[in-house]
């Protein structure tokens, strides 16, 4: 195969499976929402929980959080999937 009249070093099979993983990627979120590190304010604006709360239970280490020196963050994916593991049973299932 060729293109634009150069030879290319890839088979015909191997350009379409090429071809196909890029179309895949160009279609697919450059940014998902649940990968935002967030600080404890913005997860009080995401999840209506007071940002008071997040920093205390950082402090506790009852929730995921990162530390950056004195700055506290958080993900809201690890936040969800922590949230996710500690339902029980009546409440929210």
């Amino acid at each position: 195969m060729d293109f634009c009249g150069q030879p290319l070093a890839l088979s015909d099979e191997e350009f379409e499976a090429a071809r196909v993983r890029g179309s895949e990627l160009m279609v697919a979120p450059r940014h998902q929402v649940d990968d935002e590190i967030l600080d404890a304010a913005g997860m009080e604006q995401r999840t209506d929980v007071p940002a008071t709360w997040w920093l205390e239970a950082a402090r506790q280490g009852t929730v995921p959080h990162l530390r950056f020196g004195k700055y506290c963050r958080f993900s809201l994916r690890d936040a969800t999937e922590a949230a996710k593991e500690r339902r029980r049973p009546g409440n929210g299932q």
